[in-house]
């Protein structure tokens, strides 16, 4: 049986608090880039991207175009003006309409991009699609950087807020109080999703997916439920099937980043219900305490706590962890009259995980997020993303999508 493999997409990098949770259950988490050498600046991709709960590939390296294509990047994300969504939009556009262009509407960006390359045409728009493709990426990432900016300021001024809230109506409140102060800050710290934006991108990222060599993923993981939507919908569209709902996972809803007031949310209390630990607000309060009053104020991002804290759980729990792994391979591989079977014993595994989640990472203090895992029937990861069906032997694979 072959171990599981997961590919996360379509993002292309980690930046964010709630990205970090998945690293307690599927490490090593392979990751694709647009270029080598990942994105100057970009302090949670040094915490995560090079530790070894991530494995980094780069399809096609650029070599020597590299400096070339980080002056544009570095070009667009210095602009004042609209530049970006206006570079942005055409590049997507290119690479979503490619098999129709002509050379007249490929416009002046497009032969920019390529340079003075005297090869075959048929390689010059292999070559042009890679970079329209990485060039979407980047940009994704360098909004991905100002979403995250914002979120945390908003997040910090719904903490203000409530705490005011709680001035003007006392010490102790009441369970409408509490449930307006989580209902501001979860709202501030909730991810901003652009479905239009997301389509395109997972364009990108799945045609940088064809040039890696990832033949043997049977996992794919997205943070992003319109992401997933996307490739539940090219299952049904390629296989004539519809995919099965398995079960699903609870994952802490942020690490390395500790708001102060923020009382458990309704899934993570059903999640501390299922794991049937009652214990978990005493382990957080004494956490928060060895934390400091001036941390837990401010929505700020630590990622190295936070890699240690990912660290710490899964030496922990290395045993139950690479349980838990081969019975999602098992899953993965199971024969149509085998996967009920495999999957019961998949969910004995993930009860004791979450058990072991509700002690570490209480919801009180660290919240839920919910994700539903699928299977998706006679075709492999790589056969859904390039297009190819396999024929020979079992072959399936899994999706875990953000609820």
């Amino acid at each position: 049986m072959h171990p599981i493999t997961t590919v996360y997409f379509p993002y292309t990098t980690i930046s964010s608090p709630r990205q970090f949770p998945i690293f307690m259950l599927f490490a090593p988490l392979h990751l694709l880039r647009p270029v080598e050498n990942g994105r100057d600046g970009d302090r949670s991709a040094d915490t995560f991207m090079n530790s070894p709960f991530c494995q980094v590939h780069t399809p096609c390296p650029l070599g020597a175009d590299l400096d070339r294509f980080r002056r544009l990047v570095s070009d667009i994300a210095q602009r004042n003006d609209d530049y970006p969504s206006q570079l942005a939009a055409l590049t997507l556009a290119e690479l979503s309409s490619w098999q129709n262009a002509g050379e007249d509407s490929q416009g002046a960006i497009s032969r920019a991009l390529r340079g003075a390359i005297e090869e075959p045409q048929e390689v010059l728009n292999h070559r042009e699609k890679l970079w329209l493709a990485r060039l979407v990426l980047a940009i994704g990432e360098l909004l991905d950087c100002q979403e995250e900016e914002i979120r945390r300021e908003m997040a910090q001024i719904a903490e203000e807020e409530a705490g005011l809230f709680r001035e003007l109506h006392g010490e102790e409140e009441g369970e409408e109080e509490e449930g307006l102060a989580a209902t501001l800050i979860q709202r501030a710290m909730a991810e901003r999703i652009d479905p239009s934006s997301i389509g395109k991108r997972f364009a990108a990222w799945r045609q940088l997916f064809r040039e890696a060599a990832l033949a043997d993923c049977n996992l794919l993981l997205t943070t992003c439920r319109e992401a997933g939507d996307l490739l539940l919908d090219a299952y049904e569209q390629h296989c004539g099937l519809a995919p099965t709902a398995l079960t699903t996972l609870y994952f802490p809803e942020h690490i390395g980043e500790e708001i102060c007031g923020l009382p458990g949310n309704q899934t993570g209390k059903q999640a501390d219900k299922q794991d049937g630990k009652q214990d978990g607000d005493q382990i957080g309060s004494q956490m928060n305490d060895r934390m400091g009053d001036g941390l837990r104020n401010h929505p700020i991002t630590q990622e190295a706590e936070a890699l240690s804290a990912v660290t710490a759980f899964v030496e922990a729990n290395q045993t139950l962890l690479d349980s838990c792994r081969q019975s999602l391979a098992a899953v993965a591989c199971a024969g149509t009259d085998q996967t009920a079977d495999k999957v019961a014993a998949l969910e004995e595994q993930l009860a004791i995980w979450h058990n072991q989640l509700a002690t570490a990472f209480p919801s009180s203090h660290f919240g839920r997020r919910q994700y539903r895992l699928f299977l998706l029937s006679g075709l492999s990861s790589t056969g859904l993303l390039t297009g190819k069906r396999e024929t020979a032997g079992t072959v399936n694979s899994l999706l875990l999508v953000a609820g």
